[in-house]
Formats: C-alpha cells, structure tokens, sequence
C-alpha cells in the first residue's frame, strides 16, 4: 500500500516521543488494541490492552492525562477513528498518534471542539475525498480493500487543515 511514500525515521526528539515509538514498535503489529500515555518526560503513566478495534479508559483515568501523549495502535490498519480525536480534544493531549503495521499517525495542537463539530467536520472531509479515491480505484491507482484506510487519511488532512493543527501520516 502507497509504494511511492518514502519510509522515515521517526522524531524521537524529546523523552516522550523516543518512548512513543520504543512503544509503538512493539505494538504496530498486535491483534489487541493497546493505548498508552506518556509524560513529557517519557514516564508512562497508564497502559492498557482492549480489543482488535478499541482500548477504554474511564474520565477519571483521562482527566490527569492533560499535557501527554497518547499513543495506540490500530490493529485495522486506519489512522485515528472520530473518537481518537474527540478525546485528545476533550482532555487535552499535547499528542495523539496512532500506528499501524506500515504507518506512524502523529496529531498536534489539536483544539477544543465538541464532538458534533468534529464528527460534522469529519464527515464533510471524508464526502469530499470520497469521489477522488473512487476515481483513483478505476484508474487502478488505488487498490479497493486500502480505499477506507486512504480515504480516513486524507479525510484528517484535510480537517487538519481546517482546523489550522498539524496531522501527518509518517510510512515507517
């Protein structure tokens, strides 16, 4: 899937994102879901395994995670879900990523929207990338089983880009 992205190294930057992809390694290719929280000083904070499409926290795990960095695999091979997105803006994460067998997802500065917006924001993004991807299998540039995981990509680039925050899709 998507030959043509170069592989990269990932920002290992500050503690917490060298522990990120120490983590992510390990998780990218799990059947289980598991999400973890980092500190910005690459302390983890909390780590659980849910199931093949989804890992829960309760609020009162949530709340203290302001500040930190989320990371969690997607075992589907998709980048983030609505959900992803409604809780690292609802709580404040500083980042949200997601990792799948052949992609880092890296989200940041994400802001402080309800939920309807970000599902009404989400939902117009996907309509709009939609007909191109469709356009894109019948060329035979696009293999069919990857129109989704493309399709929910370039959907967050382009509410990224709304919304004014960084999202990128790192091949690794």
């Amino acid at each position: 899937y998507d030959p043509g992205a170069p592989r990269v190294k990932p920002d290992i930057s500050t503690p917490a994102r060298r522990v990120a992809v120490e983590i992510e390694d390990a998780i990218r290719r799990d059947e289980m879901e598991t999400g973890v929280f980092i500190a910005s000083d690459g302390q983890v904070l909390l780590r659980r395994q849910g199931q093949p499409d989804r890992v829960k926290y309760l609020e009162s795990e949530l709340r203290p995670m302001r500040g930190t960095i989320f990371t969690h695999n997607h075992p589907g091979g998709a980048g983030f879900s609505v959900e992803d997105v409604i809780l690292a803006s609802e709580f404040g994460f500083d980042e949200l990523r997601a990792v799948t067998s052949n992609f880092r997802h890296v989200a940041y500065g994400i802001p402080a929207f309800d939920s309807a917006e970000w599902q009404r924001a989400y939902a117009l993004a996907e309509s709009e990338v939609a007909p191109m991807l469709i356009e894109m299998v019948r060329a035979g540039d696009l293999h069919p089983k990857d129109f989704g995981v493309e399709a929910r990509h370039r959907a967050w680039a382009r509410v990224a880009k709304h919304f004014n925050f960084l999202y990128v899709r790192e091949k690794s």
